[in-house]
């Protein structure tokens, strides 16, 4: 259902660290590019990259989980 999938995708992001949480949450609510973020966030786009490892991975589980629904 709509609400466990939702629960899935909740508990996956309070996982990840704060930074990664910002970034997954701006990435997936606001729809932004990276570059959009690293200016929001006053972030190399380098830097960004490199601290979203975590965010691809769970972004990845993420669209799985959206998969499965």
């Amino acid at each position: 259902s709509g609400n466990l999938h939702r629960k899935r995708i909740n508990k996956l992001i309070k996982n990840l660290p704060q930074k990664p949480q910002e970034i997954l949450s701006l990435k997936i609510v606001s729809n932004l590019s990276f570059k959009e973020i690293a200016n929001i966030l006053n972030m190399l786009v380098d830097h960004l990259r490199r601290a979203t490892g975590s965010v691809r991975d769970t972004s990845t589980k993420i669209e799985h989980t959206a998969e499965i629904y």
